[in-house]
Formats: C-alpha cells, sequence, structure tokens
C-alpha cells in the first residue's frame, strides 16, 4: 500500500516518452506504479543501455537528493508507464519525517551502485606467503 504524499501527482507516459533527460535539471522524481523504464547514459556519441527499472522503483531521486543535472535520461520502454510525480520537496519531506522513507532511498542507491560494480566484493585470492 503506497500512501499518496500530497504534493504528488498520478503520470502516466507512453511508450519512448522520457520521464527525464541526462543533463536537465530537475526537482521532481517519479516512483513506478505500472510498467518498465530504461534508463541511458552517453558514451560519446552513443546512448549505453545502464538498466531496466520496472514498479516499486523510484526515478529522479539523484537531483532531489543532492542539486546536480540528472545522470541519465529514462524513458519508458513498455506500452505505457504509471508513475506517482514526487515534487522535491516531497520527496525530502518524506525523508526526513520517515526512517522507513530514509531506509528505501539507501537500499535503492546501494542496489545501483552494486549493479555497476561498486562495493563489489573483490574475488577471493590465496594468502601471500612473507
Amino acid at each position: 500500500v503506497v500512501r499518496r504524499p500530497l504534493q504528488s501527482t498520478d503520470a502516466w507516459f507512453t511508450k519512448a516518452e522520457p520521464l527525464c533527460r541526462e543533463g536537465d535539471v530537475g526537482d521532481e522524481a517519479f516512483l513506478v506504479l505500472a510498467g518498465e523504464v530504461s534508463a541511458f547514459r552517453k558514451d560519446g556519441a552513443l546512448d549505453r543501455l545502464v538498466s531496466v527499472e520496472g514498479p516499486g522503483t523510484c526515478i529522479g531521486e539523484l537531483s532531489v537528493l543532492d542539486p546536480a543535472p540528472r545522470a541519465s535520461t529514462v524513458v519508458v520502454s513498455s506500452v505505457a508507464v504509471r508513475a506517482l510525480r514526487l515534487s522535491g520537496q516531497a520527496l525530502r519531506d518524506a525523508r526526513d519525517a520517515s526512517p522507513a522513507v530514509s531506509d528505501g532511498i539507501i537500499r535503492l542507491l546501494v542496489r545501483r551502485l552494486r549493479r555497476v560494480g561498486v562495493g563489489a566484493t573483490p574475488a577471493a585470492t590465496a594468502p601471500r606467503e612473507s
């Protein structure tokens, strides 16, 4: 059960429609309720697929939590996406008011870091002889 924050609206996006664009300044986040989105980052002249996300994931939270340009372009990869559009202030207020929300944001960010190999446990090696 998702309790609707006061500063949020339901939003529908259709296939290939962007939720956010890399480099743009943003002060809103999206909680994906239905459908799938794909995140891309510029790699020279190419757009490199970073991840595919589905219901329950939050998109755009980095720009809300750390005011910087968007890190990736996120587009709808299914027929449509239903999302809860959260103002930046609503997300920050929820984070500040609820340890559970803060914990959820931290877990989301840690999963993303692990997916790209940050913080991965190195392979076991034989002990060195002195």
